[in-house]
C-alpha cells in the first residue's frame, strides 16, 4: 500500500501517514473489546455455559461499536486538529484532515470485525478471522486501491476510500460468521 500510495506524491504520502497515525488512537478499545471477548467467552464456554458466552459476547461486541463509534464522531468532528497535532503545514493538513473524515465512517465496522475475531478465537475458531482479513487485505483494500487511486483517478482519496470498504466488508463477513452461531455449536 505505501509503495502505491507514494507513487502518488509526498503530500499524499505525508498525509495518508499521518492520518493513519491519528485514527490508530482510535483502535484502542477495539483491541481492548476483542482480547476480553476472547477471555470471557473461553471461559464461559469452557465452563460449558453457552449462553453466558453468548451473553459475553453480544455485550463486547456492542460496546465496543459503541466506543468505536464514538471515537469515529470524535475523529470526524475534530479531524483538522487531529492532523494538525502531527504537522504544520497546511496543504499535508488540509488533505489529511479530509482523509480522516472518510475512515471515521468505518469505525463501527473495524469495532465488528475485530471484536467478533476475538469472540471467534474464542471459541476456538481462529481460522475465520485469519481468512476474512487476508481477503480484506489482499483482496478488497490492495485491489480497490489501485483501482480507486489509479485507474479512476482519484489519488489518496482512493486509499482512504478502500481502507473503509476493506474494513466494511471485514466487518459484515465478520458479522456474519458470528450470526450463523458456529463458534457456539462446536461447543
Amino acid at each position: 500500500m505505501t509503495k502505491l500510495v507514494a507513487g502518488l506524491g509526498t503530500t499524499s504520502l505525508a498525509a495518508y501517514f499521518l492520518t493513519n497515525t491519528a485514527e490508530a488512537i482510535s483502535y484502542l478499545p477495539g483491541f481492548g473489546f476483542s482480547i476480553a471477548a476472547t477471555t470471557l467467552t473461553a471461559q464461559a464456554l469452557g465452563a460449558g455455559e453457552k449462553e453466558l458466552a453468548h451473553k459475553f459476547s453480544k455485550l463486547c461486541i456492542r460496546y465496543g461499536i459503541l466506543l468505536m463509534g464514538l471515537a469515529g464522531l470524535l475523529m470526524f468532528v475534530f479531524s483538522r486538529p487531529l492532523v494538525g497535532f502531527f504537522t504544520p503545514d497546511q496543504e499535508v493538513l488540509a488533505l489529511g484532515s479530509k482523509g480522516l473524515k472518510i475512515m471515521a465512517v468505518s469505525e463501527p465496522f473495524f469495532a465488528m470485525s475485530v471484536v467478533v475475531a476475538g469472540v471467534l478465537r474464542g471459541a476456538g475458531d481462529s481460522k475465520w478471522p485469519f481468512y476474512i482479513t487476508a481477503m480484506g487485505m489482499w483482496g478488497v483494500r490492495l485491489l480497490s486501491l489501485y483501482l480507486l487511486c489509479y485507474t479512476l483517478g482519484l489519488g489518496v482519496y482512493g486509499a482512504w476510500i478502500a481502507m473503509v470498504l476493506d474494513i466494511g466488508t471485514r466487518g459484515i463477513i465478520s458479522w456474519w460468521r458470528y450470526k450463523q452461531g458456529n463458534w457456539l455449536k462446536s461447543w
